[in-house]
C-alpha cells in the first residue's frame, strides 16, 4: 500500500504513520525534529532517519507492522548512532515492535548482536510522574528509567510510568485518533 503524505504542525510527513508517531511525542511532550540529517553508510547507502528525539538522545524511525526490507535492516545496523526502529502504531502490547540498533545501553542487555528487539509489551516510551524524565524502557529493566533517581523500586516506576499510565494512554488515543 502506497503511503499517504501527510500534513501536521507544518511539516510535510511522508506517512500517517510517522504522522501519528509525531502526535504521540508531543502529547507525551517529547521534543522530536523530523528528518533532521541524512547519513551516508558507505556500502549500505544513505539513510536519512524519520525523527531525532533529543531527549531520549535517539533517533526513532517508522515502518509499517508488516515490517522492513532486508536493505533497510543493513542501513539500521551500519547506523551507528542509538536509534529505535518502531513498527507499527503507538500503543500498548501488542501495537508496536521496537528495534533498538546502536544505543550503548543495548550491548547491556544484549552482549552477543548490535541491536535488541522488543515486542507485545516489552519496551515502551515512559516518563517519571515525579521527575518528568522521560525514557525507553522495557522489562528487562522492569520499567527502570535511566538516569532517574525517584524510584528505589524500579517495579514502582514501571507500575506509575509505563503502558497503564493516564499519560501514556492519552497519548495513544490521540496519535490513534488524529485525523489529518
Amino acid at each position: 500500500m502506497k503511503a499517504i503524505n501527510t500534513p501536521y504542525k507544518n511539516r510535510l510527513f511522508r506517512s500517517r504513520l510517522e504522522a501519528r508517531w509525531a502526535v504521540f511525542f508531543d502529547a507525551l511532550g517529547i521534543e522530536w525534529e523530523y528528518e533532521k540529517e541524512g547519513y551516508d553508510l558507505g556500502a549500505a547507502g544513505w539513510y536519512l532517519p524519520d525523527f531525532w528525539l533529543p531527549t531520549l538522545n535517539l533517533f526513532w524511525e517508522v515502518k509499517p507492522k508488516s515490517g522492513y526490507t532486508k536493505e533497510d535492516a543493513n542501513k539500521y545496523v551500519s547506523f551507528t548512532l542509538p536509534l529505535a526502529v518502531a513498527q507499527g502504531y503507538p500503543g500498548g502490547f501488542n501495537d508496536y515492535t521496537v528495534d533498538i540498533y546502536g544505543a550503548p545501553w543495548v550491548e547491556e542487555i544484549n552482549d552477543y548482536a548490535p541491536w535488541c528487539s522488543f515486542s507485545h509489551g516489552e519496551g515502551w516510551i515512559a516518563q517519571c510522574p515525579k521527575c518528568k524524565r522521560v525514557d525507553f524502557v522495557f522489562c528487562g529493566w522492569a520499567g527502570y528509567i535511566r538516569d532517574c533517581n525517584c524510584w528505589r523500586e524500579p517495579h514502582k516506576a514501571y507500575k506509575e510510568s509505563g503502558i497503564e499510565h493516564k499519560s501514556f494512554q492519552n497519548a495513544v488515543f490521540l496519535s490513534t485518533s488524529a485525523r489529518f
